[in-house]
This record gives structure tokens, sequence and C-alpha cells, in this order.
């Protein structure tokens, strides 16, 4: 019944929590639950179409003959709420702001020098308060001055994105008489796995991928030197808002965010999730490069980015090409490779490592935070898309880099880099009428 590898690539977190073979975790705990003992059979999805009213009698009627056969959410088209009944298929709160309004592009162009500066903003969730901390630049370069090890990783809208509209297509699901049979628990995996149908592309909706995320959320006594990124929004804006959307959709929008309660107290302070974005259109991004330069580093980052240790004259920066799709599936393999690479490196080299990545954020803050627990006297830090400043000529016109390309070049002092690489028309894909100075 069970396949011991697709298992453990879902629900190894658990399987290390109990140290139980598969098949035994899989018997006394995971069918319960609903979790896949396979890649073709979801238990909640053979509930339902056995028509049996509980998941272990759907199990106990597989044998040699049907458990090749498929019984997972897409042989469950015909029972799922239409669309209509679920609301769209979308994460928008609906009224966002038109940011690349002539109006907006200039505001924000004009205070891209504000963004690296210290400052403290305040934001509630449910009955919660936060704060959302940007620190000066000099904190951070003081740390990696003195080797004092730290992490600095972000939790991305998109998480808390994917939770939330998945909960939403449980709720269709408890609402549906065909699924009646199934319990709560049981409801919020065949969400998920709906969710994942609708939309292929997020890696967060990966089968078991949440739970492991959320694992680690709920440990407790987390590290002092771990600087978790709360990001609301994709990229800084002039007004200081916290959502790319008015104010009177505040609600609506922290209703989404509303999971966060559940893992971090009342009066939390998180950095700013776009905190290396901040540092890198107002110019303070090349310090702490040169900072890293000074360190053994590891860069995990897509094939985009291969040409980063050279272009930035790193000789002891080493680069994991993150695989280019299915990573959230593959994360322990990841996890492994990079544990036997950041010993290879502490072996070569007197000081420790300093790991920086572009991976996605929620894949990333799950990897960056188990690789300090292992490694404390590492250095991490997820710069996510602030990276691709030093790549632009390789990079497609993001809406950040479409409004900020300009500044950034300007503020980190980028122009002659590009112009000696031969790409002095590299602005032009973000602005047409940006040209190089």
């Amino acid at each position: 019944m069970v396949d011991p590898a697709f298992y453990a690539s879902c629900y190894q977190f658990a399987l290390d929590q109990t140290a139980l073979p598969a098949d035994e975790h899989f018997s006394r705990f995971g069918a319960k639950r609903g979790w896949m003992p396979r890649a073709n059979v979801d238990p909640c999805a053979l509930a339902v179409l056995k028509s049996t009213g509980d998941v272990a009698e759907g199990l106990d009627s597989l044998d040699e003959n049907t458990i090749g056969s498929a019984y997972t959410v897409n042989q469950l088209a015909g029972l799922l709420p239409s669309h209509s009944e679920t609301g769209p298929v979308d994460f928008g709160g609906g009224g966002a702001v038109d940011m690349f309004s002539a109006e907006e592009v200039r505001k924000n162009r004009a205070a891209a020098n504000q963004f690296g500066k210290a400052q403290t903003q305040s934001v509630e969730i449910g009955d919660a308060g936060y704060q959302l901390i940007c620190p000066d630049v000099s904190v951070l370069l003081q740390k990696l001055e003195s080797g004092e090890p730290f992490s600095s990783v972000k939790l991305p809208h998109g998480l808390w994105d994917a939770v939330a509209f998945s909960e939403r297509l449980g709720g269709a699901l408890r609402n549906s008489k065909d699924f009646e049979c199934l319990s709560d628990t049981q409801i919020r995996y065949l969400g998920r796995r709906w969710a994942r149908k609708l939309t292929p592309n997020n890696g967060c909706l990966v089968e078991g991928f949440i739970d492991d995320l959320f694992s680690v959320l709920s440990e407790k006594n987390r590290p002092e030197n771990a600087y978790i990124g709360l990001a609301l929004k994709g990229f800084p804006t002039h007004d200081g808002r916290l959502w790319h959307i008015p104010g009177d959709h505040h609600d609506k929008l922290a209703a989404r965010f509303s999971s966060i309660s559940q893992y971090f107290e009342d009066g939390y302070r998180f950095w700013d999730g776009t905190l290396f974005k901040r540092y890198a259109i107002s110019g303070s991004l090349p310090a702490i490069m040169d900072a890293v330069r000074k360190r053994p580093s590891i860069l995990i980052a897509s094939q985009k980015l291969d040409v980063l240790p050279q272009r930035l004259n790193m000789p002891q920066m080493g680069h994991y090409k993150i695989p280019p799709s299915n990573i959230h599936s593959h994360r322990y393999e990841v996890f492994n490779h990079l544990c036997r690479a950041i010993e290879g490196m502490k072996q070569r080299f007197d000081s420790s490592p300093v790991v920086i990545s572009q991976a996605g954020g929620s894949f990333a803050f799950w990897l960056l935070t188990r690789l300090q627990r292992q490694f404390p006297e590492v250095t991490f830090m997820d710069m996510g898309q602030a990276l691709n400043i030093w790549v632009l000529d390789r990079q497609g016109p993001m809406p950040w880099l479409k409004i900020y390309a300009e500044s950034i070049v300007r503020n980190c002092g980028l122009g002659a880099y590009y112009k000696a690489l031969g790409h002095a028309d590299v602005l032009q894909k973000f602005d047409p009428a940006a040209v190089l100075d």
C-alpha cells in the first residue's frame, strides 16, 4: 500500500518525530488524517469515490488489482462544487492601487532614497498586534564584519494566500453532502489538494509542505538571532501602506493572514519582508555584498544567477543551482545536499560561511530555518529578488523593477557595471525612456 519514497518526500517531518517506518506511520497516524500513502491514492477522495463513508474502509477495499488505479482529487471533478460556489480562483482583494500610473511611479521613485532608513510600522492582524522593523543596513554590516551569525528569512504573502485559498475551498467541501463522510482534518487536506489542482504551479500546495513548514513555525524557543520577515506586499512604496490595496480593504486582507496569530504571539517584532529590496532600491545592498565577499559563501539560486560569483568577484562563493521545478517536492534532497556543502566549506576555510538564497520565499524560509538549526554558527540571508539587480540583462520586467530599476542602477552605482558588460541599454526593457548615466 505505502510507497516509502513518496511518503517520506511528503511527510518526512512526521517520520522524524516518531522514528517509525513509512508503512507503520501511515497505518497508525497518516490514514486517519487523510495523508496519501502513494501518489495515486488520496484516502479522502477514495472514501468519496467508493461511497464507503469511511477512509479506512476505502483503503481496505483496495487490492493488487485496484491499487494501481488513480483515486485522487482529479477523479472527483464531477463532485467538486462549482467555481461559482467557491469564488474566483485568485488571491486578490479587489480595488488595488494602480501601481504603474504616472503619478504613483513618480512618487515611488522620488522616495527611493529613503527606503533603506531604519523604521518601524505597526500592523494588526485579527486580535494580535505586530511590528514590522526595517533595521538600518549598519546592523547587518556589523554582524557580517564581526562574524556574528544570524538568519534573515521571510514569510511571503503567497504562503498565507495559499492557506486562505485552500481553507475557502475546504469550507465549500464541508457544505456539500457528497463530502460529509470526511472529518474536518480530512476536509482540510482535500481542500489543499483541490487548491493544488486549480493552481498547479503554487509550490506551497505541494503535498505535505504546508504542514512541514508549520511544524517549523511551531518550534519552541526560536533562536534570538533568527530574524523573521513578514511580507504583506511585494515591494516598498512611497506612502508606507502595509498592502498594495487601499485601507478600506484592511479587514478583508487581514483575514488572509489570520493564520499568523497561531504561530506568533501578540507584540512579535518581525523584520520587514521587503528588507533586501529596500536596500537594493536605496543603494545599500552593494555594501552587504562587499561584506560577504570577505567570507566563504554559498549561493542558493537558479541557473540565471550562475554569473554572480564572477561578476561580483567572489571567488569564495559556491553556487548550488536549485531545480527548475518541483523544488518543494525535493526539499529534503536539497537540504541534505546543502548540509554536505556547508560541512565541506567549513573544512576548507577558517571562518563559517554565509549562505544567501533566491529560492522562493516559503521554500527558502523552510530550508534556511532548518539549516540554521543544524548550523547555528552559519549566517543565512534570503535576499530573494533583490539579487536580480546584478543580472538585469538576464531578468524579465518584474513589477518592482519596472518602477525602480533606474533608481537601483543609479543608487547602487551600477551604470559603469552594465556598460562594461556591454548592456548599456539594460534599463530600456523596464522603462523605454530610461538611460544609463
